[in-house]
């Protein structure tokens, strides 16, 4: 078997080089005839290490591959169409991710991105609302959920104290991001908690300037 073994690796390496370097080939084409004992072609030492280990498919796992292939195409054009400002149509590629992959938080993130560039607040805020439950302490969904939260419903008081907690969440995901430090402080000051608003805005200046 160990024999064999050593067979199919050498043939997997002979099938590689698909005819870039002949006399190495037949190097190979000498080793596996060795290996096997003897005289017999690449195409037999082949079948016979085929018999000797399998190949076994599982259905399920590759249907799930290609789901998840097919979600990542999807997710990258629909990144193509908001880099160019076409939302409708990366909202309609994002929802067939989503589809594929209905787990994804970070599908749901970017969804929730198109939707508030259209003006869809109410399908923005369930798509992070969604994310959220998916990944409560993921940075981006935090990150997305408290400036929503603080852009949006600003005059809500009770809307402002999850936000803030969602920014703390986000910097404890990324103590490096300026972005949360700065969401930090511009949520405590709306709560008007100035001490705090100003030594977070203090930390995402050191986090920012130690990355320029």
């Amino acid at each position: 078997t160990r024999d064999a073994d050593r067979a199919a690796k050498l043939l997997l390496e002979y099938n590689l080089l698909n005819g870039s370097n002949a006399s190495y080939a037949r190097h190979l084409d000498l080793t596996i005839r060795r290996q096997l004992g003897e005289q017999v072609s690449v195409t037999e030492a082949g079948a016979r290490s085929a018999q000797v280990r399998p190949q076994w498919h599982d259905p399920w796992n590759d249907a799930v591959k290609a789901h998840q292939t097919g979600a990542r195409l999807l997710r990258r054009a629909a990144q193509g169409h908001m880099n160019r400002g076409q939302y409708p149509q990366a909202v309609n590629l994002l929802e067939r991710a989503r589809r594929a992959e209905p787990e994804n938080a970070g599908i749901l993130v970017t969804l929730a991105t198109c939707y508030r560039k259209q003006g869809r607040i109410r399908e923005s805020f369930a798509a992070l609302d969604e994310a959220h439950r998916l990944a409560p302490d993921d940075y981006w969904t935090n990150l997305n959920r408290g400036e929503m939260l603080l852009a949006e419903r600003r005059q809500d008081q009770e809307a402002l104290r999850p936000a803030y907690e969602h920014a703390l969440t986000a910097t404890r995901a990324r103590p490096e991001s300026g972005d949360a430090w700065a969401l930090v402080g511009r949520a405590s000051q709306a709560l008007h908690r100035l001490d705090d608003a100003v030594d977070a805005f203090r930390h995402a200046y050191e986090v920012d300037s130690r990355d320029s």
